[in-house]
Parts: structure tokens; C-alpha cells; sequence
């Protein structure tokens, strides 16, 4: 799915389909980390765990939620608010 999404977005797409197709990189991309944190679970209760401590892009990541869960928000009739009060920069 990811590799696909990537050759799609690589072709002349209208900006709806451009949309489309990078949502369903970033699901796709969620998709995986869901699985890799469903193995990490199974590393911490097997007691072999090694933690990779490294800077992120809160900001990017929050956007990227965003666009994963407003549009199933919206489908149900919901609002997806993203809102937040950080105490400094991140």
C-alpha cells in the first residue's frame, strides 16, 4: 500500500486525487505503526525492549492525525478539533 501510494503520487494527479492518494499514505503509514507498536508491546512483555529516543515533529504529527481522523469524524456527523496548550516550543 505505501509503495503504491508513492508511485501514484510520483503521476500528474488533480488536487482532490493528490488528497485521496496521501491519505491513504498516511493511513497506510499509521497502519504500520499500529503493527510495530502491537510487536513493541509483545518486546515489553517479553522483557527485550530497546527504547530509540530521538527528536519529532509534534506539530507534523498532530497534523497528520488530523487528517486521518477528521474526515471519520465528519462522516459521523462529529467536529475534529485539534487544540492544545503547550508550555514552550516543541
Amino acid at each position: 500500500v505505501l509503495g503504491m501510494s508513492e508511485l501514484l503520487l510520483a503521476t500528474p494527479l488533480d488536487e482532490l486525487q493528490r488528497g485521496y492518494a496521501a491519505s491513504i499514505q498516511h493511513a497506510g503509514t499509521h497502519l504500520l505503526r499500529l503493527v510495530n507498536d502491537a510487536l513493541d508491546l509483545a518486546r515489553i512483555e517479553a522483557g527485550r525492549l530497546e527504547l530509540d529516543i530521538r527528536p519529532f515533529d509534534l506539530m507534523s504529527m498532530l497534523a497528520q492525525v488530523e487528517t486521518l481522523m477528521e474526515p471519520m469524524a465528519h462522516h459521523r456527523g462529529l467536529a475534529f478539533e485539534r487544540s492544545f496548550n503547550l508550555p514552550g516550543p516543541v
